[in-house]
């Protein structure tokens, strides 16, 4: 939800460059798995509140690509990051509960959005252009576009370029053996 809002944020036009203070309101027991207040890898930076919240301030699309080395590293994300801060409140026991809300002070004056629910959610559905965006993200690096995927057809890809081998085998043996225990499974 931090990472929506901020988002949200940046899509009504704010200013990275003009940001002078960034203050994300949520309850307490939703950030227990963020744990890297200030990442140095793409990995802590999958456990960090506060760079989620800077990096969708900066990037137009939050993606795999967000969460490389390199882009935790970047100056502007350096410098951002030292401008969030927390403001953890009581209440709620599920990493989804309350609403989160992301406080951005420019130059300009401050900006808020609150969401109670990530986006995505049935209560805040993603829209045809944002699932095609993240579909495509998940497809990226593989002999495929994503256009070329049915309902019809995914199992067949789904065996064919994900499946992981087990101990012992080469990929193409477990691509074969996930295909023959789809049809021993399912008939088909």
């Amino acid at each position: 939800r931090p990472i929506g809002a901020a988002a949200a944020l940046r899509a009504e036009g704010v200013d990275a460059a003009s940001i002078r203070k960034i203050v994300v309101r949520t309850p307490n027991v939703t950030v227990k798995p963020l744990i890297h207040s200030r990442p140095r890898t793409g990995m802590e930076a999958k456990f960090s509140l506060e760079y989620g919240v800077v990096a969708a301030l900066l990037d137009e699309h939050i993606g795999f690509a967000t969460f490389t080395d390199e882009q935790v590293r970047r100056p502007e994300v350096t410098a951002l990051i030292r401008l969030v801060e927390l403001d953890l409140t009581g209440g709620g026991d599920q990493l989804l509960s309350g609403e989160v809300e992301v406080e951005v002070h420019t130059t300009e004056g401050v900006r808020r959005k609150a969401l109670s629910y990530p986006p995505g959610a049935p209560q805040n559905p993603a829209s045809a252009e944002e699932l095609r965006r993240k579909f495509a993200g998940c497809l990226a690096g593989l002999p495929v576009e994503a256009t070329a995927i049915t309902w019809a057809t995914a199992a067949g890809f789904w065996h064919t370029h994900l499946t992981l081998p087990t101990r012992g085998e080469t990929p193409r043996k477990a691509s074969t053996t996930a295909r023959t225990a789809t049809k021993r499974t399912y008939g088909r």
